[in-house]
């Protein structure tokens, strides 16, 4: 696992917990650039697309739930950031992310996204767990605000292109706060889940391939 830098910055960046897997840091962003990237993303001119899952396209099929699983909003984003509507905020974002883990020059963004899960009612749904890539790779989740809805990091790993159907047993829930950093090895086996005290929960998802 990488070793971050200090954490001397004028704005009190805080590493709230911390093992050989995973890094959760508070008030990663300056507070000011962080509101202005907050705006951005919940601004009226932020564009979002539809996608008919959430963490695995069989997640509506295995639990038959249509108010809890089956879709959620995304905005894609490539590792070049052109021409794309906010990603600024994003590739800057980014750019702090491997300056502060230290990671080598030739690492790529293997995919960033901004996903937006809506309310479904008073059950905090799980949803399936799983790995954005079966690469090797780093993953960092950057909460946009605050909600009741955590990340789940699981004991187990996964390196396969065919989705986990094994048990689970969990190694950290992380609370969604904003301006909060999750960082982790991108092959634990993780989930996000559903807010009940928000229409909406808004995560930055970033994989980085070294």
């Amino acid at each position: 696992m990488v070793e971050p830098i200090s954490n001397k910055v004028s704005w009190g960046r805080n590493v709230v917990k911390s093992s050989p897997d995973f890094f959760i840091i508070d008030n990663f962003l300056n507070p000011i650039h962080f509101k202005k990237f907050q705006s951005s993303i919940k601004s009226m001119t932020q564009p979002w697309s539809f996608l008919d899952s959430i963490s695995s396209r069989d997640d509506y099929l295995t639990t038959g739930k249509k108010t809890s699983y089956g879709f959620n909003f995304i905005f894609c984003l490539d590792d070049t950031y052109v021409e794309v509507k906010n990603s600024a905020y994003v590739g800057a974002l980014n750019e702090q992310v491997k300056k502060y883990f230290c990671l080598p020059d030739s690492t790529q963004i293997h995919r960033s996204n901004a996903f937006m899960t809506t309310y479904r009612g008073e059950e905090l749904t799980t949803f399936t767990p799983h790995v954005d890539t079966f690469l090797e790779h780093y993953t960092s989740i950057f909460y946009l605000h605050s909600t009741n809805a955590p990340t789940i990091l699981y004991n187990e790993e996964h390196y396969d292109s065919t989705p986990f159907n094994g048990k689970t047993t969990i190694k950290e829930k992380v609370d969604s706060i904003e301006n909060r950093l999750l960082f982790f090895r991108g092959n634990i086996l993780h989930s996000g889940t559903c807010a009940t005290d928000s229409p909406f929960r808004i995560v930055i998802n970033t994989n980085y391939l070294i």
